[in-house]
């Protein structure tokens, strides 16, 4: 999903491709994909941590298992209890993909011999 949606920002930004991303669009792509893929990511983020959390004697335990543990949170706190921490997984996630992506496309451009940033503006 995480890169999927990175290329789709791309190819939607480039004219379905039509042209090489500058620089600024890999950025931005990189910083949507990264949004995009947080965003369906954590609710499963959600449910992993509270069981993470969960005690490791079997009979201590609150949650019997992921889904009893969807069903806990969704009765417990609706569907916003999904969401929990989206805020600061945005500010981390946003910023740290779109650097991400905009180093590896220069890397692998460099690797390929197409110079440093690949002709992008």
């Amino acid at each position: 999903m995480y890169f999927g949606f990175y290329e789709a920002c791309k190819l939607i930004m480039t004219g379905n491709g039509a042209r090489p991303a500058s620089s600024i669009e890999v950025f931005a792509a990189g910083g949507m994909g990264g949004f995009f893929y947080w965003l369906l990511a954590q609710p499963a983020d959600v449910i992993k941590s509270q069981l993470q959390v969960d005690a490791v004697d079997p009979m201590k335990r609150t949650h019997k298992g992921w889904v009893d543990c969807a069903r806990r949170i969704l009765s417990e706190e609706g569907p916003r209890g999904f969401l929990r921490g989206l805020s600061p997984s945005m500010a981390r996630s946003i910023p740290a993909n779109a650097t991400g992506f905009l180093v590896l496309e220069t890397t692998r451009d460099m690797m390929l011999g197409a110079g440093l940033g690949g002709g992008r503006q």
